[in-house]
């Protein structure tokens, strides 16, 4: 190593530098069969560059750790530690031994292991461990030194040394981390990682992660060209440090002379000393402000350079996925390539084409200054005169100037959405041309198809039938209504796509489809047991209340049903399905429609009657959905099954509900498939909330917002007043009570 100057990139230096504590050398560089460190005892490398033995991390704790440092340093700077997890509080009561091939530290002079280097038996005439210069501890076959069996640079803690290699296994899939100390004190394992990576955009790059899942910031791709970072130019080593990069058929990684890495908050640092200094001295370090911490701003967000503070591009409100890049020879190949790809949201094009996938994240403007001027075309849709039947939407890309932080809005020709337009021959080809494999089932609006996008993404693709008479309203209103609401229990519309005479939703897939093909089916009933059924009613009261009380706009869903709740992979409930959803002013309570829609049976009886809705015909359905979930039976039922359109009586089950909870018989009501594998406290809540909810009058109804307490806490609930009625379904005309026929159900 070069006498005058070294260097590290330090990343995560949680608890570096240590005060300087006496040690004893035991040996010059090596650990020998019979040999051992204990107390204050070291080995320092043959050139006195680095030392091994016993340190304490912290000056309030006695915890002592076997690690590796800089010897000639005066503040004590840890570059490995063994056992980071395992601290023992008395060193000279500790050894750190050969044992069975392997290095291993003892505690307590006893045979229990502390750390290990976990190697299997081995046939190794004379094992032993050599300190080199180059801070890398190696476990070898003394009778021939060439043969190394275990080493510290395959098994890197914080720091990244000179000459180690950082991974990224081509066959495992796995990469090789640093990870940080947990505070400046603890050399546990902390919460950031960098590693080397080729899984996030494609080519290598260096990333740090929190909490080994979120991306904390990452270096851009590795340029031969320049033998740098496309986003980390300033990694570009000088003084004739060697920086490279090596990539075979087994693993790609790179390697550094005169570097080291570790890691602090997140950040990739820089470090220099030169000969004759005392400390290290920092030079550089990334991410250094706000505005380069990767996905800051979160979705669509920008960061202000300037200010360094997050801001939303015009046209949305505060509330993630990933850049990706091709080449293309020109600006209008760059525009095409995104146009053609139906999940492209955004591109650039300077002197390379960089298109964005999904949604816009890591976005940020640049300072003012003398570069050149730089373009980023966002994708949006307008409207180009006016609409007819919802068709005509375009897609068009805003220009937003990087340098003034300004969208060229002169092309506008209408309103944006945060919606993604897809094209036809994207869903067509994501369907499988729509094939009846794919079909999962077919409503008023249309049939719906499952569809694998070409990010692997899997959807459900809702087709307009030509044949359906309010379908075009509907499609409109729910484009221009769910786009606006983001809730855990509601479906999340995706895109839409108008072409032609198409017109097609794209929502996320539900791999469990909708709750009635589990609730009334004998045989996958089994698979609700009592506690998903009790999960469900919760997520779907949540989603009820988020659209009455707490989304942007006041929503009444009006078409709330078992088969408008889909299910996702964890059971979790998504409300669908918003083609009559209607959207309440700030001071609405009530309002009325001469053409009264939506499923018999979930219908308010002022609905019916009167063509009156509100949040409490929301609440009436919910109450029906309820009692349904508990006993896996549907609500109507008809007193004579050979001709139900013509002569029948409409009959409802939460009538006989109320009769068997009178009567002090509500297990009776209870799906038989539960056995007694049910909580009869959470029971006898939902069957008493549900009839509180089906009460004939509205304002006798509760509101969600008290459902909800009900469902979560045990508080007061009034005494549920005799449900509605029963009715002929011939004679079923809205806004005409002399054609309706209640019947009162008396109890027995």
């Amino acid at each position: 190593m070069d006498d005058n100057s070294w260097f590290f990139l330090c990343v995560l230096v949680f608890g570096f530098l240590m005060c300087n504590q006496p040690h004893h050398t035991f040996a010059l560089d090596t650990i020998s069969i019979d040999d051992s460190l204990t107390g204050d005892q070291t080995i320092i490398s043959r050139g006195g560059v680095f030392e091994l033995g016993f340190f304490k991390s912290s000056k309030s704790q006695n915890h002592y750790y076997i690690g590796i440092w800089y010897e000639k340093i005066p503040v004590q700077t840890i570059v490995w530690v063994a056992n980071r997890n395992e601290p023992i509080l008395d060193p000279s009561s500790s050894k750190l031994t050969l044992l069975d091939g392997n290095l291993v530290l003892l505690h307590n002079l006893s045979n229990i292991p502390m750390w290990s280097t976990h190697i299997a038996s081995n046939s190794l005439n004379t094992p032993q461990v050599v300190l080199g210069d180059d801070g890398n501890l190696v476990l070898r076959d003394g009778s021939n030194p060439s043969v190394t069996i275990w080493q510290t640079f395959d098994y890197p803690t914080d720091t990244w040394l000179p000459g180690g290699k950082l991974r990224f296994n081509k066959k495992t899939n796995q990469s090789q981390k640093l990870t940080s100390w947990r505070n400046l004190e603890d050399p546990a394992m902390g919460f950031y990682n960098v590693v080397s990576d080729s899984r996030h955009k494609g080519n290598i790059q260096f990333l740090i992660y929190w909490n080994n899942s979120k991306l904390s910031w990452d270096s851009g791709e590795w340029d031969e060209k320049s033998n740098t970072f496309l986003l980390a130019p300033e990694l570009k080593l000088d003084f004739n440090v060697i920086y490279s990069y090596i990539s075979n058929v087994d693993e790609s990684y790179f390697t550094y002379s005169l570097y080291n890495n570790s890691i602090m908050s997140g950040q990739i640092k820089k470090f220099v000393r030169s000969k004759g200094m005392k400390k290290w001295n920092l030079d550089w370090v990334q991410p250094e402000q706000l505005c380069d911490v990767y996905g800051t701003c979160g979705p669509f967000g920008n960061c202000n350079q300037d200010t360094q503070k997050c801001e939303c591009l015009p046209g949305f409100v505060p509330r993630s996925s990933e850049d990706w890049s091709q080449q293309d020879s020109t600006a209008q190949e760059c525009k095409s390539a995104c146009q053609d790809t139906c999940s492209c949201n955004a591109y650039a094009f300077d002197s390379r084409c960089q298109l964005w996938d999904g949604d816009i994240v890591n976005f940020k403007s640049i300072a003012s200054s003398n570069r050149a001027r730089e373009v980023f075309y966002l994708r949006s849709e307008a409207t180009e005169g006016r609409l007819i039947g919802f068709k005509g939407v375009l897609t068009r890309f805003l220009k937003y100037n990087l340098n003034t932080n300004m969208f060229d809005d002169s092309e506008r020709k209408g309103d944006t959405h945060e919606l993604q337009i897809f094209n036809f021959a994207c869903l067509s080809n994501a369907t499988n041309n729509f094939s009846l494999k794919n079909k999962l089932g077919e409503g008023g609006f249309g049939p719906v198809y499952k569809g694998k996008l070409q990010n692997e993404q899997e959807i459900a693709v809702k087709r307009l039938s030509k044949s359906s008479g309010q379908g075009i309203e509907k499609f409109k209103n729910e484009v221009l209504l769910i786009s606006k609401l983001q809730h855990r229990n509601l479906v999340k519309l995706l895109g839409c796509c108008t072409e032609g005479e198409e017109n097609m939703l794209i929502y996320e897939y539900m791999p469990k489809k909708s709750l009635d093909a589990f609730l009334f089916d004998a045989r996958r009933k089994a698979q609700l047991d009592w506690d998903t059924r009790f999960n469900i009613i919760g997520g779907v009261a949540r989603g009820l209340l988020y659209l009455h009380r707490d989304s942007r706009l006041r929503i009444i869903h009006r078409d709330l049903k078992v088969s408008n709740i889909l299910l996702d992979e964890n059971m979790t409930p998504k409300m669908s399905d918003f083609g009559m959803a209607r959207i309440f002013g700030g001071d609405q309570i009530i309002t009325n429609t001469n053409r009264v829609v939506g499923t018999f049976g979930y219908m308010s009886p002022e609905y019916i009657m009167g063509g009156t809705f509100s949040e409490k015909s929301d609440v009436f359905s919910f109450g029906v959905l309820i009692l349904e979930i508990v006993s896996s039976k549907r609500n109507h039922s008809f007193d004579n099954p050979e001709q139900p359109s013509t002569s029948c009586k409409y009959k409802s089950n939460y009538s006989s509900t109320w009769r068997l909870w009178n009567e002090g018989k509500w297990s009776e009501v209870v799906d038989e498939a539960l056995g007694n594998l049910y909580s009869p406290l959470e029971v006898i809540k939902c069957i008493h909330i549900g009839l509180l909810c089906v009460q004939n009058r509205a304002m006798d109804r509760p509101n969600m917002a008290e459902v909800d307490l009900m469902l979560v806490s045990e508080t007061d609930r009034p005494a549920p007043k005799e449900p509605p009625y029963t009715f002929p379904t011939s004679s079923y005309k809205p806004r005409s009570s002399n054609n309706i026929t209640f019947t009162a159900v008396e109890g027995r």
